[in-house]
């Protein structure tokens, strides 16, 4: 096939109009053979646009080694042998991956689906208004802008449809059905139902609430509650036995109806205050002190900057991408993580997938306020939540410290950070005894345990 006869080729395609849109073939599939990915398992291979802003110098970090990459261009790296090659030879703009597909915005102009190797590489759509951003992928639908058009296309039919003009379009979110969310350049979001009506979404009642958050409640006051915990010689486990999903982190344990009225935050009002916090913030800290074994105290302090605990480098996610790489890669990323999103909401992280993350808060509801919930996002789902894509704060514990002998299952492992006012941090976990040589009479590899140990301890290492 003749460069000429390419050209030729792509020129007809993008003549297509919206109405008759039909995916073209650019390449055929390589007679190389590749893996079979596990994207239920642990991640082997990782898609990125490499870039150059501060602000990604993390992911860069993750990445290691990258003398070949060029800023806006797509790139593969194995995990395993670190190698990493240009997925597609043009400026890669965006792109939204459903497991090995990868949808790439392609110089402003283009929507190209491809794979990781940049096989079976096959033109979707090409700019008809002036230039194409924003783009989302959910369950086989693109939704994108095209100028100050918004297009929804569906993969599987091989066609898009025009969903009207919407003036100053910066951001796009995606919707049940038909709906979607958009955003201006002022910020304002709009929910676009089915039927092409705009209603302004009013932001979450977390921001609103923790306008009046205080920084640390006095002493004296008689409001404060200390709650103590059931004696435990387990792992804790999410959610909480006292805080399961539908319960609300209120003094009486019932909903804060007179949350506004009383001008909650206060001592006034239902709300519940925890070392200086109330409301989402107040139970993130609740939950990360029980996580981690540490004797709750309301009034005591809480982790200061110069801790070793928290981490304060902000991250902001770009693209899905982004928020895939640091919940599976990112060293603070662990069970019991508090992470503090876009300095308007606190959540505890509950599990991490291979497509999403399940998070415990509190507060996040615009009614229901203080509700208790545990909530399974995917990536896609949690990065089009606008208040979710930067994380201004994490605090996590280090479970590397001193390993001590506690039941016929478990063993303690002390937090290796420092704690509230530079001494011990106090805080432990439970973990199964382990042995080279697993069986009836073995001994744990970790702390000495001699009984019924069916672990193998190299596993448990890793």
């Amino acid at each position: 096939m003749t460069k000429k006869f390419v050209s030729m080729f792509l020129a007809l395609v993008m003549c297509l109009s919206l109405a008759g849109i039909s995916a073209s073939a650019i390449e055929d599939a390589s007679a190389f053979a590749h893996p079979v990915i596990d994207f239920e398992g642990e991640m082997k291979f990782f898609p990125f646009v490499y870039t150059d802003a501060d602000e990604w110098a993390w992911a860069r970090e993750l990445i290691g080694d990258c003398g070949i990459c060029f800023p806006g261009y797509l790139y593969l790296q194995d995990l395993t042998t670190k190698e990493i090659t240009k997925i597609i030879d043009d400026p890669v703009d965006m792109f939204r991956s459903d497991n090995e597909i990868l949808y790439c915005l392609v110089n402003g102009t283009s929507i190209i689906r491809t794979n990781y190797w940049g096989e079976n590489r096959t033109l979707l759509y090409t700019s008809q208004y002036g230039g194409l951003s924003n783009l989302e992928y959910w369950e086989g639908i693109l939704l994108f802008s095209d100028g100050d058009h918004v297009i929804r296309f569906d993969v599987a039919a091989n066609n898009g449809a025009d969903m009207g003009t919407y003036e100053g379009i910066a951001a796009i979110y995606m919707a049940e059905d038909t709906s979607f969310t958009w955003a201006d350049a002022k910020g304002v979001e709009y929910l676009r139902s089915a039927d092409g009506q705009d209603e302004v979404i009013p932001k979450i009642a977390c921001e609103i609430a923790e306008f009046f958050e205080p920084t640390e409640i006095p002493l004296e006051n008689p409001n404060v509650d200390v709650a103590v915990p059931y004696a435990a010689s387990v792992p804790i486990v999410f959610p909480l036995s006292e805080y399961p999903a539908g319960s609300y982190f209120t003094k009486n344990g019932e909903a804060c109806t007179d949350h506004h009225t009383k001008g909650c935050p206060s001592s006034t009002c239902n709300c519940r205050y925890y070392r200086g916090g109330s409301q989402c913030e107040g139970f993130g800290r609740y939950v990360l002190d029980r996580y981690a074994h540490v004797p709750l105290a309301t009034n005591s302090g809480w982790y200061a900057a110069s801790n070793s605990h928290r981490h304060d480098n902000t991250i902001t996610f770009r693209n899905t991408e982004d928020v895939k790489l640091f919940f599976q890669g990112s060293e603070y990323a662990n069970y019991g993580t508090y992470l503090r999103l876009n300095s308007a909401h606190t959540v505890i992280i509950a599990d991490i997938s291979s497509t999403s993350v399940t998070l415990y808060d509190a507060n996040y509801s615009t009614s229901d306020f203080c509700v208790v919930k545990l909530t399974e996002r995917t990536y896609e789902k949690f990065f089009s939540i606008s208040n979710f894509r930067t994380i201004t704060r994490i605090v996590a514990h280090s479970f590397t410290g001193t390993v001590e002998q506690a039941t016929a299952k478990y063993h303690k492992v002390q937090c290796s950070c420092t704690g509230y006012d530079g001494g011990s941090c106090g805080g432990y976990t439970y973990v199964e005894h382990a042995a080279y040589t697993p069986g009836k009479n073995a001994t744990c590899a970790y702390c000495g345990y001699v009984g019924e140990i069916w672990n193998w301890a190299p596993v448990i290492a890793e």
